[in-house]
């Protein structure tokens, strides 16, 4: 497991829980956490989040990715200039 975890960069290691969201409260926490049941993996989807520095980004696709990897999904956190 730790070396999926490894393997998948994450910048940091977090959790959804640890994320404190009444300090961006204007992050949908439903449609946020509606990615936490795996449904885009199944569908071969991907999860991409946007907008201005320190409002969460990397904090909650690090607590996504983290339950995939543990699950020996594939899964890849990369920095947006990679991503096009």
């Amino acid at each position: 497991m730790r070396a999926r975890i490894t393997a998948a960069h994450f910048p940091t290691i977090k959790t959804i829980e640890s994320f404190d969201f009444t300090l961006q409260p204007e992050l949908p926490k439903a449609k946020v956490l509606e990615h936490f049941d795996g449904a885009f993996i199944d569908a071969h989807r991907n999860v991409l989040f946007s907008g201005p520095p320190g409002v969460g980004k990397s904090h909650v696709l690090s607590a996504l990715g983290l339950p995939c990897a543990c699950a020996a999904t594939a899964c890849s956190s990369q920095p947006p200039q990679r991503c096009s």
